[in-house]
């Protein structure tokens, strides 16, 4: 999601039970519920109405993390901190791989250089894992996450999970740990995270017998998400002064008001708003309706409905774009190796292969599935049905800003292009690959060996701004393809050289051609594909309209489609990234 900062919680709240407490001596709060310089309490310490969550930094796997967002995360860690926000959520497990810990690490290095170490309240969470059996590990840890943040003390350190449900034994010394790790003042309070009403309460009441006061609880709490066990859990919590952490406060994405049953995230989450989506319309339109009266945005509206029911909302500080396209594999990845491991686990133990025979067959199902998958990516072919599913719009009748589609014969705008290799000239689209055949160590290939692929060496793509004559209304309308726009081609390659399977000495004019790419021009096996779109070509163009008084326009979405899951066709979802430009087979040039 994108950074909201405090202003979220700058709208009034409205007079109810849940967000105003009146008395005889307290007359109800008629202004905003907090000022954007105001803390509330959070057992002894005092923390902004709004904290931000910091899940992705270091994930990989998950979120996508590079160590060059780290410049673009400094960024906004110290916008945050400029307006207000001084509560940052963490964990000893977020980050993957050599980078674990990399959060805390990160998170820590923010406030060294933004210079805030003394006024950020750090919350950490411990992970319940299998080996730590003792208090003393859970110290440990917690001593751990004090180096890698380079800090004397952690706001709060709560306890990841609840083991109770299936290393019952296990619970007690977590909560031990927790009390050693606050009587030794390396935390400054405790409190849990996914705990549900009864362990809530029996650890409540453990802690308190060793006089540790429990600050806090973290659940997952938004209008999207008050079963009987938050609202349990937010009576428990108010009952007993302990300050309710809410994450995921805009339902991973589904409040944020940008998506809708037409307009899907890309990635498996496309799947689950479709199913959602279509029953929360009444609720969306109610945020929007309220977001506009206010001046607000839909994501402000719905971060400010937890604040105003008491709850410290703590979104996350990142972006889950970059999850979608290693979520649907990890889980799936994930998946088989454990159900692998149990079925081995009951062959030889019990000595009964049908579980073990059933486990191989799904995972042969599973794997075609995948490579079904792939295959059809490869190809374009899920784009292709979604192009041709798409209808012919009626430029006539279009609003502007509206997904259209129209066909028609193109011609080149104020600027022409020329294909790099061939040299075809006045063209609205070029792009030009060279792959060499390597075999799988990634050593270059000779021409005998059987073990091979193609790999991209070099790859270049450009457009401009062009025009298409609808050939339903015929209204001429501007492509605006250039500048940096983002192209989705479907545009067949014409491979101009390829060596394979034989000794070639490469031509003086590709040696010169690779020469100015800067390649190499030793011999050696390689393929060169071009594609481009000639002036006169018939085209298929799918884009945003935008009307003006003197031209109409299609323009690139501006954020990333998805096609959503195409089951009768057994494919997965894929984004579809700028304009789409589809050039027929069979497409003919005008005479």
């Amino acid at each position: 999601m994108a950074l909201t900062i405090p202003t979220a919680y700058f709208s009034r709240c409205s007079a109810s039970k849940e967000t105003t407490t009146s008395s005889s001596s307290s007359p109800p709060r008629l202004v905003p519920r907090f000022w954007p310089w105001e803390k509330v309490k959070m057992g002894a310490l005092s923390v902004s109405p709004m904290g931000f969550g910091t899940w992705s930094w270091g994930n990989q796997f998950l979120w996508g993390y590079r160590e060059k967002m780290d410049g673009d995360l400094q960024a906004t860690f110290n916008l945050a901190v400029d307006n207000g926000i001084n509560l940052f959520d963490t964990a000893d497990s977020y980050g993957t791989g050599k980078l674990n810990g990399q959060s805390e690490k990160l998170l820590g290095k923010f406030m060294r250089e933004k210079r805030v170490r003394n006024d950020i309240v750090v919350a950490t969470k411990f992970a319940s894992y299998p080996w730590r059996l003792t208090p003393g590990q859970l110290v440990k840890a917690c001593e751990s996450s004090l180096d890698r943040m380079e800090i004397e003390k952690i706001g709060i350190g709560q306890l990841h999970w609840s083991t109770a449900n299936y290393a019952p034994f296990q619970e007690k010394a977590l909560w031990d740990g927790l009390v050693a790790m606050y009587d030794k003042g390396l935390v400054q309070a405790v409190g849990v995270s996914n705990y549900g009403p009864k362990q809530l309460l029996k650890i409540h009441d453990y802690l308190q017998s060793r006089g540790v006061p429990l600050c806090s609880a973290q659940v997952q709490f938004s209008l999207l998400s008050i079963g009987d066990d938050q609202l349990e859990i937010k009576n428990i919590c108010d009952s007993l002064g302990i300050r309710l952490i809410s994450y995921s406060p805009l339902g991973l994405g589904i409040l944020t008001g940008k998506y809708t049953s037409s307009k899907l995230p890309s990635g498996p989450r496309a799947l689950l708003f479709s199913q959602i989506l279509p029953g929360l319309e009444p609720l969306l339109k109610a945020l929007s309706e309220i977001a506009k009266k206010r001046g607000k945005t839909i994501p402000q509206v719905a971060i400010n409905w937890c604040i105003c029911k008491g709850t410290i909302p703590i979104p996350g500080m990142k972006s889950v774009k970059q999850a979608e396209e290693n979520l649907a594999l990890y889980i799936l990845l994930f998946l088989f190796i454990i159900s692998f491991s149990f079925s081995l686990f009951i062959l030889i133990i019990i000595h009964n292969p049908i579980f073990f025979i059933t486990v191989i067959l799904l995972s042969a199902l599973i794997l075609a599935f995948l490579l079904w998958n792939v295959l059809n990516w490869r190809k374009q072919g899920a784009i292709l049905i979604f192009l041709n599913s798409f209808p012919d719009s009626d430029l006539r009748l279009a609003r502007d800003g509206q997904l259209v589609k129209i066909t028609g014969p193109a011609s080149c705008g104020i600027v022409a292009l020329e294909s790099s290799y061939e040299k075809v000239q006045r063209c609205v689209y070029t792009s030009t690959s060279v792959y060499e055949y390597k075999r799988f160590h990634l050593k270059p290939a000779m021409v005998n060996h059987g073990c091979f692929r193609w790999s991209l060496a070099y790859s270049e793509s450009f457009s401009t701004d062009f025009y298409v004559t609808d050939t339903k209304t015929s209204t001429t309308v501007m492509v605006k393809a250039g500048n940096g726009a983002k192209v989705t081609p479907l545009i067949r390659e014409n491979t101009l050289v390829n060596t394979k399977g034989k000794a070639k000495v490469l031509s003086p004019y590709l040696r010169k051609w690779l020469g100015e790419k800067n390649l190499s021009a030793d011999p050696c096996l390689l393929r060169l594909d071009e594609r481009y779109v000639k002036e006169r070509s018939y085209v298929t163009v799918i884009g945003i309209l935008r009307k003006s008084k003197d031209v109409i326009m299609i323009v690139e979405p501006p954020e990333v489609m998805s096609i959503g899951c195409l089951w009768k066709r057994f494919l997965l979802p894929v984004d579809i990234n700028g304009l789409i430009l589809r050039v027929p087979e069979s497409s003919t040039l005008l005479a």
